[in-house]
């Protein structure tokens, strides 16, 4: 093969007739994407609504997948999805949907929050805002699950510092339809940004700021460090690559933005002055920094909740942590 190869561009420079014959290359195997894992184990979440005689399902949020080991997970997301925090009103109904890999719209799955007596399934502590949902299992026969394992959260304080370069995974809300379909939503997006602000004294344990550009429906979404690039002294390292589990989103940026009516500008009357003032209504930003609930939190509030499970085997319901 090589000799014909040869003797076909010695006649085509000599006599300007044949063209040189190019090698094929042997096909070879798509490179593994090393992002999609993560897309897999990032789900979103959600209410049913219905729209014109249809159902649709519409994302307020996300969560991620989480898991002890091979035999035991729960999903993992922000507390305010299920409790609003100024009014304390429980989220009565939730409903999950998994991405794919090539971005089909699947059918949501309803997440159990509530025993028969009405007694929360879920899971928080009173000091940050994460919340822990039991897998649904029902939902999820046949089914292979991409999760992030415990033992696979940052545990290292040098890899949380200002300026790591991070990548987070959520679900949109911004280019949801008037008839409620979104088609960005099949698949969690990807925002890339830094690590704004830690605690010097406490990196991995007290709630940290990145700027990342966070949109309305990245609350409870998992925010990742990217191993490669700069540390924390400035030395640019190659790293093994891939990403580590730093947090959960708990709060993006908001903006007061003032209420419109079909006659011009919302008022009420200053209770001071007496002269109308325009009423503003908070509303989410796109863009800005957000707050970020540490890893080493989420740890603790799962192991507490796996421990009860593994205690109880046959209910395998998780109480709340004393």
């Amino acid at each position: 093969m090589a000799i014909a190869v040869l003797l076909s561009c010695a006649v085509g420079t000599a006599w300007g007739q044949a063209q040189p014959t190019q090698p094929i290359p042997a096909p070879q195997a798509p490179r593994p994407d090393p992002g999609q894992f993560w897309r897999d184990a990032t789900v979103a979440l959600g209410q049913v609504v219905q729209v014109g005689g249809q159902s649709k399902f519409v994302v307020n949020g996300t969560g991620v997948f989480v898991a002890l080991d091979n035999k035991h997970g729960c999903i993992l997301t922000a507390r305010h999805m299920l409790v609003d925090p100024p009014t304390g009103m429980v989220t009565r109904f939730l409903w999950m949907r998994i991405s794919t890999e090539h971005g089909e719209e699947q059918e949501p799955i309803p997440l159990t929050l509530f025993d028969s007596l009405g007694r929360n399934l879920w899971v928080a502590l009173p000091d940050n805002d994460l919340a822990v949902i039991p897998m649904p299992t029902a939902g999820l026969v046949g089914k292979s699950i991409a999760a992030v394992f415990i033992k696979d959260f940052v545990s290292d304080p040098e890899d949380v510092f200002q300026g790591a370069q991070i990548l987070v995974l959520g679900f949109p809300q911004v280019f949801r339809n008037p008839d409620q379909t979104n088609p960005y939503s099949t698949l969690p997006i990807a925002r890339t940004g830094i690590v704004a602000w830690t605690d010097p004294a406490d990196p991995l344990g007290k709630p940290f700021l990145v700027d990342a550009n966070l949109y309305g429906g990245n609350s409870g979404g998992p925010v990742f460090r990217v191993r490669n690039g700069f540390d924390k002294y400035g030395n640019f390292n190659l790293g093994t690559g891939g990403l580590e589990f730093i947090g959960i989103v708990s709060q993006g940026p908001t903006t007061p933005a003032p209420v419109i009516a079909g006659n011009g500008f919302v008022t009420q009357p200053n209770p001071q002055t007496g002269v109308p003032d325009n009423e503003y209504a908070i509303v989410p930003y796109v863009g800005g920094i957000g707050v970020v609930e540490p890893a080493s939190k989420a740890r603790q509030l799962l192991e507490q909740v796996f421990a009860q499970i593994l205690a109880h085997p046959v209910d395998g319901t998780p109480q709340a942590p004393k």
